[in-house]
């Protein structure tokens, strides 16, 4: 085979950070979002000096500069706001749909990983010319186990190559969202529509994993 094992895993592994950095920018917009539209209704009195309170909260946000334009009163109810500016001071949202589209894109082609992983498998040990994409996919979703790869080349499936094409386009759309917000909404209908195909996929690229570790093990007189 091509393709050696373990890849499928190596794609996956590779695209969490990316991941975790979108998941970062999001919440922190969303943290900075909450301190805004959320305003405070009651005080609190503490036996602490309140130049040092005041002090110790700036510098968790990562400033020094302390207002002397409001009374205390008064900045106590707009330090949620100042809090919000200086969350968003360090964070850039204007390259959240570049990675949220870098991120569709690298679970589309983990898709196709898969699929030619599994493809090759097959086509190995049958001995066929050749398995192409369509093949697998309705192999996937055959309910028939008895029938083989040309066999089941009249059948259906329920997924199309027009609907693998609209989902490898996808990222392109999410790039070029006008804000955050819209190619974060972009994501989850994408995520909607694709993600039980996705673990499909996934789900045969892992048996195909498991047989030929077990065929390796047989090979090994284990």
């Amino acid at each position: 085979m091509s393709t050696k094992p373990g890849t499928v895993q190596y794609h996956r592994d590779e695209s969490r950070p990316n991941a975790l950095r979108i998941g970062v920018h999001l919440y922190a917009w969303l943290v900075a979002d909450l301190l805004d539209r959320l305003k405070p209704n009651w005080m609190g009195y503490s036996s602490a000096d309140p130049d040092d309170l005041e002090q110790r909260t700036y510098a968790r946000m990562g400033t020094s500069e302390v207002s002397t334009t409001l009374e205390r009163f008064d900045e106590g109810f707009s330090i949620q706001s100042r809090m919000a500016d200086a969350l968003r001071s360090g964070i850039d949202l204007s390259t959240a749909p570049e990675l949220l589209a870098d991120y569709a894109c690298e679970r589309t082609n983990d898709l196709h990983d898969s699929i030619r992983y599994a493809g090759t498998f097959i086509r190995d040990t049958q001995g066929l010319e050749k398995v192409s994409e369509m093949d697998v996919v309705r192999l996937i979703y055959s309910t028939d186990p008895m029938k083989g790869i040309e066999e089941l080349r009249g059948f259906k499936a329920p997924i199309t190559r027009a609907m693998i094409q609209r989902w490898d386009d996808w990222p392109e759309q999410i790039r070029l969202a006008g804000d955050p917000v819209e190619a974060f909404r972009s994501l989850a209908t994408f995520e909607a529509s694709f993600e039980e195909f996705e673990a499909k996929v996934r789900e045969l690229a892992r048996a195909v994993e498991e047989e030929i570790q077990l065929r390796m093990d047989i090979a090994r007189g284990k």
